[in-house]
């Protein structure tokens, strides 16, 4: 299950009793957190968590907020294209693109039967990851507050598996999804603080087509 690049002829698993136990060992410094929206409510799925971070600029806080979210010890989606079998240094072309699920690791909690009542029940309208960074100096005895600096954005997804018995206080979950857009924003490298613009990516694969928008001032 774990082993999630066959489709493209590479091998790679997580060691998931390590990966919990670099988790535990640098919580201070958790860089990804995950929110699951039920398509019914459209509201997050309650984790009984919340994180203190600013969220991303320019899409609905409750995307990218820290509130009813909870850590992702790991996880990882690829997309990838088949390669027709005649290939030289100048001359090669692409089969058809295709993502891989997302698999990925949470500590075991509240939200865990709700995901594994998702197997059963069908889509889930939003799942969005964040990943998260210190950018600002902490000043006059201020602690500085983690920023939303990326986001994936699944849309129409439904859970494919749930495995929260392998290994102590980790679950595991895999996802599909119909829609799959990036948001990213640049940063000044010698001021953090000062975002420089944003870009996006979107790809459907429901009617397989995908877009850049160009980016902007941050």
């Amino acid at each position: 299950m774990s082993s999630f690049y066959e489709d493209n002829r590479k091998t790679k698993e997580f060691n998931y009793e390590q990966e919990w136990d670099k988790y535990c060992s640098n919580t201070s410094t958790l860089k990804r957190f995950v929110k699951f929206f039920a398509l019914k409510q459209g509201d997050p799925m309650e984790t009984g968590i919340t994180f203190s971070v600013r969220e991303y600029a320019g899409l609905d806080k409750k995307y990218t907020s820290g509130e009813k979210a909870v850590g992702l010890v790991c996880g990882s989606c690829f997309v990838s294209s088949n390669l027709f079998p005649f290939r030289s240094d100048t001359f090669h072309r692409s089969g058809a693109a295709h993502a891989s699920p997302f698999i990925g690791a949470i500590p075991t909690g509240r939200i865990t039967p709700k995901l594994m009542q998702c197997v059963y029940e069908g889509t889930i309208d939003k799942i969005t990851v964040c990943l998260t960074s210190f950018l600002d100096q902490a000043t006059n005895g201020n602690e500085s507050i983690a920023s939303v600096v990326q986001v994936q954005e699944f849309s129409s997804c439904y859970m494919t598996f749930v495995d929260m018995t392998t290994y102590p206080y980790l679950t595991i979950f895999e996802f599909a999804y119909k829609k799959h857009k990036l948001y990213i924003s640049d940063y000044d490298v010698t001021d953090s603080s000062r975002r420089m613009g944003t870009s996006a990516y979107e790809f459907d694969y429901g009617n397989g087509l995908g877009k850049v928008s160009a980016a902007n001032g941050g």
